[in-house]
């Protein structure tokens, strides 16, 4: 498992090795304003997103106080 900001840091990476957010967006079939707004922490990754890094997401629950 790994978390949100580890997501974001893939989708950063994947930006870069595509060479600019537009390429990956168009090779991702998601808007370049969503790759942006993923990379500025304003909406969370996505089906797609998570489908193109190879991950799903998963929701736990946990008592509070517990770790």
């Amino acid at each position: 498992m790994i978390d949100r900001n580890s997501v974001i840091a893939l989708v950063r990476a994947a930006a870069v090795e595509a060479k600019s957010q537009r390429n990956l967006a168009h090779q991702w079939s998601v808007s370049e304003s969503y790759i942006t707004d993923v990379l500025s922490g304003y909406r969370d990754p996505g089906k797609k997103i998570l489908d193109a890094l190879g991950y799903e997401r998963v929701v736990l629950y946990r008592r509070k106080g517990e770790q």
